[in-house]
C-alpha cells in the first residue's frame, strides 16, 4: 500500500514501513522514505527502539486526530456536534441555531452516533465508550436517547432505533 493511499481526506496517519532485515538495500528504503513513508524499521530492531519509534508516530498523529475529532458533521451539514464548546448546531431556512441544555453524556452520544452516520451503534457500544468502564445499566442509553431526541425536536426523529441492535443516525427517511 503506498503512503497516498492511507493518507486520505487530509487526515495525517504515519506510515510506517516494516521489513524483514537486511531484505532491502539502503537507496530503496531512501526512496520510500522520500515518497512518503514515515519511517522504516526492520524487524531485528531491539524493543525499546521499536517503542519509542511508536510513540514519536502516535505523537505526531493524535493531535491531528483529535482536532478531527472535535466537531462531528452529518453528511448533508444541517447538524454539527463541536465537542470542544459543548455545541450542538442545527441548520435551518435562515441560517444556524444551537441547541441548549444537552448534557455531556448526550452531546458524546450525539457525536457518536452522527459521526457513524447510516451505521447502527451498539447500545453497549455506547455504554463502553461512553461511561468507560464504570458500572451503569445499560438503560441508561436509552434514557438519555430519549432525552436527546426531545432535546433536538424535529431533528430528534434522525435518531432511529434498530431493536436488539441500537441506534442509528440517518437524515435521508
Amino acid at each position: 500500500m503506498s503512503p497516498a493511499a492511507v493518507k486520505k481526506n487530509d487526515i495525517a496517519t504515519p506510515v510506517l514501513m516494516f521489513a524483514k532485515a537486511g531484505t532491502l538495500p539502503n537507496k530503496k528504503i531512501a526512496e520510500y522514505l522520500q515518497n512518503g513513508y514515515d519511517d522504516f524499521i526492520q524487524s531485528d530492531i531491539d524493543p525499546r527502539v521499536l517503542e519509542a519509534k511508536l510513540l514519536v508516530s502516535l505523537r505526531w498523529a493524535l493531535p491531528v486526530s483529535a482536532r478531527a475529532m472535535e466537531e462531528v458533521r452529518s453528511r448533508s451539514g444541517l447538524i454539527k456536534v463541536n465537542k470542544a464548546k459543548h455545541v450542538v448546531s442545527i441548520k435551518r431556512h435562515d441560517g444556524f441555531y444551537e441547541v441548549s441544555g444537552l448534557t455531556q453524556t448526550e452531546l458524546s452520544i450525539l457525536a457518536m452516533l452522527v459521526g457513524r452516520e447510516g451505521n447502527v451503534v451498539g447500545r453497549e457500544f455506547i455504554l463502553d465508550s461512553v461511561w468507560r468502564g464504570k458500572v451503569v445499566n445499560l438503560e441508561n442509553v436509552d434514557k438519555h436517547i430519549e432525552a436527546l431526541r426531545a432535546k433536538l425536536s424535529c431533528f430528534g426523529k434522525n435518531i432511529e432505533t434498530v431493536y436488539g441492535l441500537g441506534y442509528c443516525y440517518r437524515e435521508n427517511k
